[in-house]
């Protein structure tokens, strides 16, 4: 959709002193209430707003956080907020953002820094004082703290509520400086939200005055933190406090089991500093503790979220998808990227990681499914850059599974031209399988998504989640492209005008674009392109398999439905084939964690019934293993980390 550009804007730019009075002022505190009782107005601009029309699909959300998917297979739902989407149509010749005032006394360096604050909501062109008061700010970021236009972490004096998103004092302003659209980071963000991930970022764009000056466009979020609104898991730092690791007698009179209450973050820069309570697995998965910050002077959460973790991992390598402590672990280590031939050579050794802890669970008794499939989703729409490589967060509370989240950093995503002349624009390709996506660290071989497609299962549940969202979530995110890109047009232009000459950096790959609306055109046209090759990919669920090429089954083992029961049984027949003779049963793994043996016959063929409460409504996936005589899978090899041979039977059912 082509704007014109706008070159000269209608409105006098404001510059506002920063009163010093407090904001319990009487006129400041009626302009407060008027806001609070224009909060669809508000919420509109967070992106949490839904539609009269689409209320009743926009609340179908399942019960306990399971079943993301439809049952059935594709039936339309939103499961979570609907995202803001602008309307086209609608060109804007004044700003439509609320604005942040910020006064510093000094220069704004990595530790906080005193500052006055003021912020204010765009109503029908007049503006509301949302918050005003004390506050402090520091740099934040790795490699965009170091650009003229940086993004800032704030801590306002007191707890508020910020446009509806939830009371806290901790604050983000998110420069979004290489993304000349200004709404990569929002729109995934929002995306995450309506795809059912709960604890994704609210965020608000602004316009941010600092020290008087227009500083452009900036978008507002939530911090990632363990809080209340927030990631609202058991809060260990209050009991570690200052001195750093809980008595252990002191745990025992609290009551809650060191089970939990961490967030994690995966971040290549993050093992160089020293200060952080470092997590690296076996495949280099380059985790830290965000909280407890100190966890590495309490041994029991730490070894307890080191076997959690690790044993994921594994569970993710094993033929089986479950983790077992007498299988042969393995470790692995990035040698040099082969440029040639776009992989990594690396070197996989044996290890001796035998915790039973966690023994027989499977990767879906450890982590939540849905997020893991939410995640994976995030990652391949967007095709980011940064996916499961940094910004990468996990958590789990002391009580039930982990989860993937809360997504972070999508300024890379869309095939955005990139720093250090990384070309990103692939749209017709998997981000996950894609050897160019790992070029940057070893990790991104190994990481976990890799190894989750090799579950036909998961695959099949991936099947249904982007049949489920896609005329709804999907939709939304290609309208909102389109819609900011007029929504925006002032604002955007007038951010050019302060930061336009970054269009030219020497360090910038790809095609660049001249300005705000040729950046937002290049966007829509990757996510155009990106949607159509993926709804290609999603045909049906051999298509989809075939295409992520992780799980490939032997042709010489089969299987057949042969009928369901009015019981709801199904009796199945299997066949091992050229495997009937070195096999003795046939393993059946059913829906991920069912599981049935099967003796066979002198022909290599066995028959069954599966019970009715192994199966689901919906497609349903059963690998079938040949085990030999010492209870062993068969492997195609001896090399290490290489999966058992299956076959595969699916069918559906109502």
């Amino acid at each position: 959709m082509k704007r014109e550009k706008s070159t000269s804007p209608k409105r006098n730019t404001v510059h506002r002193k920063i009163p010093g009075r407090a904001a319990a002022a009487p006129l400041v505190f009626l302009l407060l209430l008027f806001v609070l009782l224009t909060a669809a107005v508000i919420r509109q601009a967070v992106g949490d707003r839904i539609p009269a029309n689409k209320a009743a699909a926009a609340g179908s959300t399942l019960a306990g956080r399971s079943g993301v998917t439809s049952e059935g297979g594709g039936q339309a739902q939103y499961f979570g907020p609907r995202m803001f989407v602008p309307d086209a149509s609608q060109v804007s010749e004044s700003s439509v953002l609320p604005c942040i005032y910020l006064e510093t006394e000094g220069e704004i360096g990595d530790s906080y820094g005193a500052a006055r604050i003021l912020i204010t909501e765009n109503l029908s062109g007049e503006e509301a004082t949302v918050y005003e008061g004390g506050t402090q700010i520091k740099l934040r970021g790795n490699s965009t703290r170091w650009r003229d236009k940086k993004p800032y972490k704030i801590k306002l004096a007191n707890k508020a509520d910020l446009f509806g998103m939830g009371g806290s004092k901790h604050w983000v302003l998110l420069a979004n400086d290489i993304d000349h659209t200004l709404i990569r980071n929002k729109l995934v963000l929002d995306f995450a939200r309506s795809v059912g991930m709960e604890n994704a970022s609210r965020s608000v764009l602004v316009s941010l005055y600092l020290n008087g000056r227009y500083e452009g466009v900036y978008q507002l979020t939530e911090q990632i933190r363990v809080e209340e609104h927030r990631v609202e898991i058991h809060d260990w730092e209050d009991a570690f406090g200052e001195r750093k690791a809980l008595p252990a007698e002191e745990v025992e009179d609290d009551g809650v089991p060191q089970t939990g209450g961490f967030l994690l973050e995966a971040d290549f820069y993050s093992p160089s500093d020293a200060k952080l309570s470092h997590l690296i697995t076996a495949f280099k998965q380059p985790f830290y503790f965000n909280t407890p910050e100190y966890v590495r002077f309490d041994t029991e959460l730490y070894q307890y979220t080191k076997d959690y973790i690790q044993s994921f991992e594994y569970a993710l390598h094993a033929s089986d998808h479950t983790y077992h402590a007498a299988d042969t672990h393995y470790e692995g280590r990035g040698d040099y990227y082969d440029y040639s031939a776009g992989v990594w050579r690396s070197t996989v050794t044996e290890s001796d990681y035998h915790s039973q802890r966690f023994d027989g669970m499977h990767y879906t008794q450890l982590f939540d499914m849905d997020s893991l499939l939410q995640n994976l989703l995030i990652c391949e729409i967007s095709a980011n850059w940064d996916c499961m490589k940094n910004s990468v967060f996990l958590y789990k509370d002391t009580e039930g599974p982990a989860y993937m989240g809360p997504p972070w950093d999508f300024d890379w995503a869309f095939g955005n031209i990139n720093m250090y002349n990384i070309d990103t624009w692939i749209p017709t390709k998997w981000q996950t399988t894609c050897g160019y996506f790992t070029r940057e660290q070893y990790y991104q071989s190994v990481q976990w998504n890799r190894y989750l497609i090799r579950d036909p299962y998961f695959v099949m549940r991936f099947y249904e989640l982007y049949h489920a969202v896609r005329e709804t979530s999907v939709q939304d995110l290609l309208d909102a492209a389109e819609g900011y890109e007029s929504y925006l047009a002032y604002d955007g232009a007038k951010n050019d005008e302060r930061w336009g000459y970054t269009y030219t950096e020497r360090y910038y790959s790809g095609v660049r674009p001249g300005d705000y609306g040729e950046s937002c055109e290049r966007l829509q046209e990757f996510l155009t392109q990106r949607i159509a090759w993926m709804d290609r990919q999603f045909a049906d669920y051999e298509t989809l398999l075939a295409s992520l090429g992780a799980y490939v089954p032997d042709r010489e083992i089969t299987g057949e439905l042969l009928e369901v029961t009015a019981k709801g049984d199904a009796r199945v027949t299997v066949s091992l084939g050229a495997y009937g003779d070195r096999a003795k049963s046939a393993e059946l793994q059913i829906g991920g964690t069912g599981r049935m043996e099967l003796p066979l016959s002198k022909d290599g063929t066995a028959t069954a019934k599966i019970p009715a409460e192994l199966l689901r409504s919906g497609g349903n996936v059963v690998e079938i293993r040949p085990v030999d005589d010492e209870g062993q899978y068969l492997y195609p090899g001896d090399k290490p980390d290489i999966p058992a041979v299956s076959g595969l039977l699916t069918f559906e059912l109502p």
